[in-house]
């Protein structure tokens, strides 16, 4: 499941962390999809145990949602918190930017 996290990134995470439920119903989806179809990027033929893990990784993953949801969703909330807290202090730092800050802070990022 690493390697699925890491493949979709903590930017789709934070949308589907916002209902467990539908992160439920995504990984049903997802799971019944990549049971009933080999991976092209890296095809059953290639290591069926390894292949055979990550698919029963799926439904691991799926029950211990169902089982603490109430523990996801208080995580969850405190995560989407810190990432607003986060946000809200680099506007803050930003706003305070003088002119000249800003300017070298854009040519930087481009």
């Amino acid at each position: 499941m690493s390697s699925f996290k890491y493949i979709i990134g903590e930017c789709i995470n934070l949308y589907l962390k916002t209902n467990v439920d539908n992160f439920v119903s995504v990984l049903k989806a997802s799971g019944d999809y990549f049971a009933k179809n080999d991976y092209a990027f890296y095809p059953k033929a290639k290591n069926p145990a390894k292949y055979d893990t990550l698919a029963t990784g799926y439904a691991a993953l799926i029950k211990d949602l169902e089982t603490n949801k109430e523990k996801y969703r208080k995580q969850w909330d405190e995560e989407r918190n810190q990432l607003m807290i986060g946000i809200e202090r680099q506007i803050d730092a930003y706003n305070k930017m003088s002119p000249e800050e800003k300017k070298r802070l854009k040519n930087r990022n481009q």
